[in-house]
């Protein structure tokens, strides 16, 4: 435990301040310039390793020295202005366009994770452990005040944020295609194998799940091996009634059904959230949905005033009989009363 006058060595690790960044700086005066970044759209890390690692490595340091951690990302989508920062701060360092939407989109994403990872590394140091009337009132950061410090603490004294460790831990517990990437993300290991391996022979989905899931020390575990043995199976089946057989790439979504893998290897195009949080691809299926919405209703509206507009031609026939039949009625009583009247004199 720490007192809240000391600053530890783990705060002390999180603020090194000029011995963080100096790789970048080195190699930035090597290159007699900023180094570029490059993001394709959908992605959410560059793909060459060197860049992918710069760039998270940059992302640390803005989180840790510039950041408060506030207890939820929501709370950074509501105001804008922390994400402009990092975005701005990243911007400063790598020659990058800071307004194109995919560098946003993958600033945000980067951000949201740092923001994670550093808020587990705070509980771990300064309340995991810790007895209650123990832990600290004050922030154990310059770039948090004490209320956001208490907001957190607070948060995590919650049954709910408890619970919720408890369940996360049991669903980490269950993953059977656990990554084998190391620190690259799958992006940026993908870009690497294609280089080092394949050449100008592309590899295949499931040359690339092997590419990820395989260890260098214990090679493939054993929900991989059966996982690979039957994608390869569906791969060389025979096709049924003409059709043809499965594709590795099919055979790989069909195995790995609840996986992501095909969009983190840059195979399928990937569900992008934009910097607000918002899935365009679900914002775009609303917009068209309520497109189609719009088109009914105007479409009903259309045949609404045509029934309103028949309505009205029938009741303006109507009354057109009507004042037929008034006057075919009155001409026929005043025949009648000439009939009567003729009658009378007859008489």
């Amino acid at each position: 435990m720490c007192d809240e006058g000391q600053i530890d060595v783990m705060t002390d690790k999180w603020i090194r301040g000029k011995s963080m960044g100096r790789q970048l700086e080195r190699i930035s005066q090597g290159l007699n310039t900023k180094i570029p970044l490059v993001i394709t759209e959908g992605n959410r890390h560059p793909e060459v390793p060197m860049q992918a690692a710069m760039l998270a490595s940059e992302g640390g340091i803005v989180i840790r020295q510039h950041m408060p951690i506030l207890t939820h990302w929501k709370e950074y989508k509501n105001d804008k202005s922390y994400l402009e920062d990092f975005v701005g701060r990243i911007g400063g360092q790598f020659a990058i366009d800071t307004k194109n939407k995919d560098v946003k989109y993958a600033c945000a994403d980067l951000m949201r994770c740092n923001q994670r990872q550093m808020s587990y590394k705070l509980k771990k140091a300064y309340f995991n452990g810790v007895a209650a009337d123990k832990v600290r009132t004050t922030s154990p950061l310059s770039t948090m005040i004490d209320e956001q410090w208490m907001q957190l603490v607070n948060m995590w004294s919650t049954p709910k944020h408890k619970d919720k460790c408890v369940n996360n831990k049991v669903i980490r517990g269950k993953v059977r295609f656990q990554q084998k990437t190391g620190s690259r993300s799958y992006i940026a290991h993908m870009h690497a194998v294609k280089q080092a391996k394949y050449g100008d022979a592309p590899p295949s989905a499931i040359d690339l799940f092997k590419e990820c899931h395989c260890s260098r020390k214990t090679g493939f575990v054993e929900p991989v091996k059966e996982a690979i043995d039957t994608m390869e199976a569906l791969v060389v089946e025979p096709g049924v009634e003409g059709k043809e057989s499965k594709t590795p790439t099919e055979a790989v979504a069909q195995v790995l059904s609840s996986s992501k893998i095909l969009h983190n290897i840059g195979l399928v195009p990937a569900t992008k959230k934009s910097c607000n949080g918002d899935d365009p691809t679900r914002v775009a299926e609303l917009e068209a949905k309520l497109e189609s919405e719009k088109q009914n209703s105007l479409a009903v509206r259309a045949q609404l005033d045509a029934l309103k507009k028949k309505v009205e031609e029938s009741e303006e026939a109507r009354a057109k009989e009507l004042e037929k039949i008034n006057d075919l009625q009155k001409g026929a009583d005043e025949t009648n009363a000439v009939l009567r009247r003729l009658f009378s004199l007859n008489k």
